[in-house]
């Protein structure tokens, strides 16, 4: 009996693991035949590699904890840290802080965390809302790694959809020298504070007007609050392609650009260079399904949380990390 359970568990570890792209973009693959409870060094530094490559991978049919979740994603950022970065405190899973629990419904009890509904702000409950996780937050820098794992699935709705901002930067410099020239070295000017006051329209993008008037009060606001990042960078320090980073829902400017010009600017980016037909893919998820992505390359938005019909639990991990941002 114990040589039966010892073969099973090294046939688990060694099983050659399936990689499905099917999404229709080449940034999103599927990995299946997988136990990520379970993984030989080989292996592991194989779905490193994968992930260097396409920066959004989801591991079929898992059982883990959210202990697990996260040592397994701490693999793909060498420089990530133990520091607790999202905001939502009230479905903080207590024996790893780094998780919250997120969605729509209520949470009886799941992994620690008991009767609580899962609250969500009017914009991510009305519209979709493209965005990468805490780019434009003050004292953080955007995460490499960002991490989803369904714990229940609603009947309809929930899916992910994402787009490539490297292929976002690649349509920009085909278009022309003068694209070049004229967002290459752009600086976003972002405000945290401001995006939970925003209104989000239909294309997905924050609107944050309101504090675009000359009152003494709202300016002293958005210069205390002020995060500025570069437009096009590259997402890590071993990278050789650069790509856009850019989070509508936050954007207030870019820097010495006015904010209504900046606003068209940047909509011109989104529509003509990112969300372009041949670049977004769609994650409908099935329970038991492990994302994880590289949220400097890719931006994404959820479907609105009144579409979704049923409960959706996951667990959400933004994974801090020190890997500096370079132009």
């Amino acid at each position: 009996m114990k040589l039966f359970i010892l073969a099973s568990l090294l046939a688990s570890i060694y099983a050659t693991f399936t990689v499905k792209y099917t999404h229709n973009v080449p940034f999103i693959a599927e990995i299946y035949n997988i136990d990520v409870n379970h993984i030989s060094p080989s292996t592991l530094c194989d779905l490193q590699y994968i992930f260097r490559a396409t920066p959004v991978l989801v591991f079929k049919n898992q059982t883990i904890t959210p202990e697990k979740q996260f040592e397994f994603c701490k693999n793909f950022d060498p420089n990530y840290t133990d520091e607790v970065v999202h905001p939502f405190k009230d479905t903080v899973i207590p024996t790893t802080p780094q998780i919250a629990l997120r969605g729509k419904g209520f949470i009886k009890d799941v992994f620690g965390v008991k009767n609580v509904e899962i609250q969500n702000s009017k914009m991510f409950k009305y519209n979709k809302v493209w965005h990468q996780d805490l780019v434009g937050s003050k004292g953080r820098l955007p995460t490499l790694v960002s991490s989803m794992y369904m714990i229940e699935t609603p009947t309809v709705g929930g899916s992910t959809l994402f787009s490539s901002m490297e292929k976002g930067y690649e349509n920009m410099m085909t278009a022309s020298n003068f694209e070049k020239v004229k967002y290459n070295n752009l600086l976003c000017c972002y405000s945290t504070k401001h995006a939970f006051d925003a209104e989000i329209d239909n294309t997905g993008y924050g609107r944050i007007d309101k504090y675009w008037s000359n009152d003494n009060q709202h300016f002293r606001e958005y210069i205390e609050n002020v995060v500025v990042q570069p437009l096009v960078a590259y997402p890590d320090s071993r990278s050789t392609k650069k790509c856009i980073m850019l989070t509508p829902n936050k954007f207030y400017s870019f820097l010495g650009i006015e904010q209504h010009k900046s606003q068209e600017m940047m909509r011109n980016i989104m529509r003509k260079y990112v969300l372009v037909n041949d670049n977004i893919g769609e994650v409908i998820y099935e329970k038991g399904d492990l994302l994880i992505f590289n949220n400097r390359r890719v931006i994404h938005t959820s479907t609105p949380t009144e579409e979704i019909q049923g409960t959706r639990i996951f667990s959400l991990l933004f994974l801090d990390t020190m890997e500096k941002i370079i132009r």
